[in-house]
């Protein structure tokens, strides 16, 4: 099929139009996220895993020791700590618990970034279900997570989390890292630019579903 040149024009001239409006309202968003204080904090957490699990047909031949005491089983669930603001936020000093079926075996304070022990952060256990965190600060874009060794049930965390000024977003939905976070905060900025919006609804399989997810969620 042969399109006169008004057409191809025309089409490339709607093209233009829609790439234009892309570009605006992705430095629109960050231009307002960059030139407006912001102190905020993300809380999440990644998906349990099961390190080891003994199988009903032996477990009454098989003992797990980890530092001296026994567990049924061990599982690895992180907490995310993410500066999602344009500000540092300081002196944090919260606790973190989880249901009473849930055994504490270990916390780290790590830089997510180098995965290294963080230093300035304090974490103190204060009973198998409770810990005392404590934390210097958290530059903007950075990110501290708290690997929790623990045996027993899937955890449920409470992080109670408060600071004047600060706002504090809770994730329900696990997440596989700090890049989850912000993919979802960016997702969350261009639905709220109704061209661009339409655009990537269209053009974006992760978008859409990222729309689906909010909307169900």
């Amino acid at each position: 099929m042969d399109f006169s040149p008004e057409i191809v024009n025309g089409i490339f001239a709607v093209g233009g139009a829609i790439l234009g409006a892309v570009i605006a309202g992705v430095f629109a968003i960050f231009i307002a996220r960059s030139s407006k204080d912001k102190k905020e904090i993300v809380v999440s957490t990644s998906h349990p895993s099961r390190l080891l699990v003994v199988h009903d047909q032996i477990a009454s031949d098989v003992e797990i020791l980890v530092s001296g005491n026994k567990v049924d089983n061990v599982i690895l669930s992180e907490i995310f700590l993410s500066n999602t603001g344009n500000k540092a936020v300081e002196n944090l000093s919260f606790p973190v618990s989880c249901q009473d079926s849930v055994q504490l075996i270990s916390v780290d304070a790590l830089d997510q970034a180098s995965d290294a022990p963080r230093a300035g952060s304090v974490v103190t256990k204060k009973s198998g279900q409770e810990i005392d965190v404590t934390i210097d600060y958290i530059n903007p874009g950075e990110e501290i997570s708290l690997r929790c060794m623990v045996s027993g049930d899937e955890p449920e965390w409470i992080v109670a989390l408060r600071q004047p000024e600060l706002n504090v977003v809770r994730r329900e939905q696990p997440v596989a890292s700090y890049s989850d976070v912000v993919a979802e905060i960016v997702f969350e900025g261009f639905a709220n630019v109704p061209i661009l919006s339409t655009y990537l609804r269209v053009t974006s399989p992760v978008f859409k579903k990222f729309l689906k997810n909010r909307k169900t969620g």
